[in-house]
């Protein structure tokens, strides 16, 4: 029994080796993989005529202030992963962090649910385990996970309570449930490690979820002070997209409801958030949701939905293509 084991372990370092070998020949191709994804979406997936066609008419300063406003969203973005980056998989080479930041976003552009985000960011830390930067990777977007499904969850209460007259018998348990949600999400971030050391004594029998459990666990993010500042940097991320939208609705539509278009966006990301998406970029189900959301706001469905694309070529389509730039660069860290 022992002889088969220690013939397993072999194989599987042998494996591994092979594996280490062929490392760089692996990261040329996934390099390829995802700039081929990238341009073979810009030329088959884009109606350029509707584009063209829907900024004849719109108010491009607006249009110009979200393209600035993309700045400080990416800044955020990185912020977050930088913070992330130096505590829990102390790398502390910056130009490391941002080739891994900007990689996740062109590989996350073109794949559902942008699943591919998790490994653009992995293929540049080469000596990190990749389940170690997966782990950090998902920590990052939890906490913007947080703020947009307790914000949009109190919005969607509101706007079935307002647009559809939903009974405050009703309404009122929800908002209930929504604080002790919100209040369980605070203890489990002030303490993390402890929640994970639990997790992994309950699955104790079962090896190979165990093991997944303690190597992400192993990440050093028992800081109290790095929640606080995620959670900071997510709110204000939260709070320039909102305001992105906002603004492009207002572009297509000359219509001023600010406040309005926030609370629509937020739910709009709620919604995003919330339902798997097979699309490219989460293409189809965002489009849907700012239709519905905006009508009771009088905003047309052309001017919904053009808000909406603009947001994904502003915040991911044009920093994807950025980023495709470094992909293709021959020289590497």
């Amino acid at each position: 029994m022992n002889k088969i084991k220690e013939n397993k372990k072999a194989k599987f370092r042998e494996i591994l080796l092979h594996f280490a070998i062929n490392n760089k020949k692996l990261l040329i191709t996934l390099k390829l993989i995802i700039a081929a994804g990238l341009i073979w979406y810009l030329i088959y997936k884009l109606d350029y005529n509707e584009i063209i066609l829907s900024l004849e008419n719109a108010n491009y300063y607006l249009i110009g202030f979200v393209i600035g406003l993309m700045m400080l969203n990416l800044y955020l973005q990185y912020r977050r992963w930088e913070l992330t980056s130096k505590l829990l998989l102390n790398q502390s080479n910056n130009k490391k962090i941002f080739q891994s930041f900007i990689y996740g976003i062109s590989a996350g552009a073109f794949t559902p649910a942008r699943v591919g985000e998790y490994l653009g960011r992995a293929m540049v830390y080469k000596d990190k385990p990749l389940l170690h930067s997966f782990g950090a990777t998902f920590l990052d977007k939890f906490f913007l996970l947080i703020v947009v499904v307790f914000t949009g969850s109190i919005g969607g209460v509101l706007f079935l309570s307002i647009n559809y007259h939903v009974s405050n018998i009703i309404i009122a348990p929800l908002f209930i449930v929504l604080f002790l949600l919100l209040i369980f999400f605070i203890v489990v971030l002030k303490n993390p490690r402890y929640w994970f050391d639990n997790i992994s004594v309950r699955f104790k029998k079962y090896k190979k979820v165990n093991t997944g459990i303690e190597r992400i666990n192993s990440l050093n993010f028992s800081k109290t002070k790095y929640a606080n500042e995620m959670l900071i940097i997510s709110i204000l991320h939260f709070i320039t997209i909102l305001l992105q939208f906002a603004l492009l609705v207002s572009a297509f539509s000359f219509k001023y409801n600010f406040l309005g278009y926030i609370w629509a966006g937020s739910l709009m990301l709620f919604v995003k958030s919330v339902i798997p998406s097979i699309s490219f970029g989460d293409l189809g189900v965002r489009e849907a949701a700012a239709v519905f959301f905006l009508l009771p706001f009088g905003i047309s469905n052309v001017s919904a939905f053009n808000a909406s694309i603009f947001l994904f070529l502003i915040n991911i389509l044009l920093p994807a293509i950025l980023g495709l730039f470094f992909l293709i660069k021959r020289n590497n860290v």
